[in-house]
């Protein structure tokens, strides 16, 4: 989800970091969102061999990414058919006004 101008309301709130401040410890980066951010600068800086980081990586998960495929289609489908019920109910009330009408 994209928020316009988030990072002008979030920029005096931010404090510049490095790599290297976080080493000799833990930390897990998910690219995924990276990947949809395109926020390449610190996964560039991570994958040189300037600190002392074990890097362990973490192959993409396809199954993961064919059910929420699958998932996305099934729910697609599923709003066609209640907005297709919502149709019908909708065009039976204005039947039954349209009788009610004429009586």
């Amino acid at each position: 989800m994209d928020i316009k101008n988030l990072h002008i309301f979030m920029k005096p709130h931010i404090e510049p970091i490095t790599a290297k401040k976080y080493d000799v410890k833990h930390m897990g980066i998910d690219a995924y969102s990276w990947y949809h951010k395109c926020a390449y600068s610190l996964s560039m800086e991570l994958c040189l061999d300037s600190h002392n980081e074990t890097k362990l990586c973490v192959p993409c998960e396809a199954t993961s990414e064919k059910e929420r495929h699958k998932k996305r289609g099934d729910n697609g489908k599923f709003l066609m058919e209640v907005l297709q019920e919502v149709e019908v109910f909708h065009l039976y009330v204005l039947m039954v006004f349209k009788v009610m009408e004429e009586m």
